[in-house]
């Protein structure tokens, strides 16, 4: 009896019976924890980045930062399970277009924003925008247009500690 190849379909179904469904609400939780931490803590009590105050949320909100950790381990897991073929190009090209369009929209809408509505506190030139776009403003000591976009330095070293073992 021969086995057919599976159809585009039937891939696309495999495909999603790999997934972990799991992962998309800790990234919500991940996200959420974040967003509290920002708006309802460190906006107005540690950074004076907002005029509102949430006094109610604040000993709860000041453990959102943890967050950002939950989202890393996430992260690695993900990773992980997309470089688990040993495939250097398909881990290469899936992160790319994972991350740079998505990145190319926030980082263009922050820079506009910045130009029309940030001055005198937040300022950013041309050039720092254009290195930005590159997704390496870190790696040649050029401040990101958003501090959040801290992270994506981040998980590019471990995207390249992957990409090595997967060379290697």
């Amino acid at each position: 009896m021969s086995h057919a190849p599976l159809s585009d379909t039937s891939q696309a179904a495999r495909g999603r019976l790999d997934r972990v469904n799991e992962i998309d609400l800790l990234r919500f939780i991940a996200a959420m924890m974040v967003v509290l931490f920002h708006y309802a803590f460190r906006g107005h009590a540690q950074g004076d980045k907002s005029p509102l105050h949430f006094p109610v949320l604040g000993g709860v909100a000041k453990y959102g930062y943890l967050g950002v950790e939950l989202f890393f381990m996430i992260s690695g897991f993900v990773i992980l399970m997309t470089a688990s073929n040993g495939d250097l190009r398909r881990f290469i090209s899936s992160r790319v277009v994972r991350l740079y369009p998505a990145f190319w929209i926030a980082c263009a809408l922050t820079f506009l924003v910045t130009l029309v509505w940030g001055a005198p506190r937040f300022t950013a030139s041309w050039g720092q925008w254009a290195v930005n776009m590159t997704l390496m403003a870190e790696f040649f000591s050029v401040p990101s247009i958003d501090g959040a976009y801290w992270s994506l330095y981040v998980e590019l070293r471990f995207y390249l500690l992957v990409a090595l073992v997967l060379w290697f």
